[in-house]
């Protein structure tokens, strides 16, 4: 009998830890893990999302990539937004104090993403001079951060932005661009990620040199989605 209760408590522990966000009646849709909770409005055509929640940081293990380590986090995952991308269209929240838990060189990240950030607020855009810092760490290397935008939701200061993640050889493809957004909230406590895979009617071959590539002048009507649609969702970010 207790070897039957301690399954039930493993099995229902798995359910709390995957879930569907609970809609507000304002429409937003929210996600927590108990020490901080996320909500955003999306639009209509985007109805099917997934509450995922770790709540204890965990180094990554000796020998193991650094992407094997746990952070502290609520994440939502925009189901219908999956792509041939190799990136889950997520939105997470990390608070920083659980970024300190795990491994020195992701807390590290933390360091210079919050540093740029508020550079950025400081000085503007004339503050990046190189590629953005992302959270979570990813297995592939950061080919560019192109189009930075500043974009400052509720209580959040942050940077709008796209790169991609691949080989350098690969290029940048709609089969790995990304829309991100990296922000932090005013008091410090929490840093916000968002990782849209995208693609655009135009890119129909490699940009072999994405540094150098003249990414502001594609049509915003050939992204999908649409630049400005992602943008109305972070703009609706807020944290409690």
């Amino acid at each position: 009998m207790k070897k039957q209760f301690f399954i039930f408590l493993s099995v229902l522990a798995g359910m709390l830890a995957i879930m569907s966000p609970a809609a507000a009646q304002n429409g937003a849709t929210e996600c927590g893990n108990g020490t901080v909770t996320v909500a955003f409005t999306a639009p209509g055509n985007l109805t099917d999302f997934t509450c995922l929640t770790v709540p204890t940081a965990e180094r990554a293990p000796d020998g193991q990539p650094l992407t094997a380590a746990k952070l502290e986090s609520a994440a939502v995952v925009f189901n219908q937004l999956r792509t041939a991308n190799p990136i889950s269209p997520e939105l997470t929240v990390f608070p920083v104090s659980g970024l300190s838990a795990v491994n020195s060189e992701i807390y590290q990240k933390a360091v210079d993403l919050t540093a740029l950030i508020n550079s950025v607020t400081t000085n503007g855009i004339a503050a990046i001079t190189g590629d953005v810092p992302v959270l979570p760490l990813q297995e592939k290397p950061q080919l560019m951060s192109a189009l930075p935008t500043v974009l400052t939701p509720q209580g959040i200061n942050g940077l709008r932005f796209l790169t991609a993640f691949d080989d350098a050889s690969a290029g940048v493809t709609n089969n790995n661009i990304v829309y991100a957004f990296q922000g932090l909230s005013v008091d410090g406590r929490n840093i916000v990620s968002v990782l849209f895979p995208i693609q655009h009617s135009a890119l129909t071959a490699p940009a072999t040199a994405p540094r150098e590539y003249n990414w502001a002048a594609l049509p915003e009507d050939g992204w999908t989605p649409r630049l400005s649609d992602l943008d109305e969702i972070i703009k609706s970010i807020t944290l409690r």
